[in-house]
């Protein structure tokens, strides 16, 4: 048994450097358009290493999602989810353009960190269409969640924990930063006391 876990091992540490060699003959190309160390991540994955203390992801209009490996932490918005705009060049839905009315009061915004230099159209949006929830009070309701990720890889049973909570507020306004968030995006989380000077 032992035998055959470390046979398995050594194969997925041999298809994680294949995968990694594979997307480093395109890297240069793409580095142009990275925020962060795609080489250095890219070495960490062959060696299956951590690359970030912390992450974000998420939805546009949604929770501000960021892990560190161990808890899943989903800040909620606040109630009315404002101020949302959309930042793009390319104003398009999923399936669809925006319509004139979607533009209507749309602006040149400043650029941001990642664009190049370049400014991008500011699009106010007053509604979020996938709204969900994470609670049982109906759609559209919001809930600030958190799981501990090594005990409930399945994400069923959220908890609070004021300590654990401030720790990934923490990673998130950093990573909020690192990334030049838009100002309103800390307002629309309720993390206005922390809105960069």
């Amino acid at each position: 048994q032992a035998q055959l876990e470390e046979e398995a091992r050594a194969e997925r540490a041999t298809d994680a450097r294949l995968r990694a060699a594979c997307v480093r003959l395109h890297v240069q190309q793409l580095a142009c358009w990275v925020q962060s160390d795609a080489l250095r991540a890219l070495d960490a994955l062959a060696e299956d290493a951590p690359v970030h203390d912390a992450v974000l992801f998420g939805v546009m209009g949604s929770h501000i999602n960021c892990t560190d490996g161990h808890y899943v932490y989903m800040l909620a918005p606040t109630a009315d989810n404002q101020p949302l705009n959309n930042y793009t060049l390319m104003p398009m839905h999923m399936q669809n353009m925006f319509t004139p009315d979607n533009l209507k009061d749309a602006v040149m915004a400043e650029p941001f960190d990642f664009t190049k230099g370049c400014p991008v159209m500011k699009i106010p949006t007053w509604r979020f269409p996938h709204q969900q929830t994470v609670a049982d009070d109906g759609p559209g309701q919001f809930e600030t969640a958190l799981y501990d990720i090594k005990d409930d890889p399945q994400q069923m049973a959220p908890f609070r924990d004021e300590k654990i909570e401030a720790m990934m507020t923490d990673h998130i306004l950093r990573l909020m930063r690192e990334t030049d968030a838009p100002d309103e995006q800390y307002e629309r989380m309720g993390l206005t006391a922390a809105v960069p000077g």
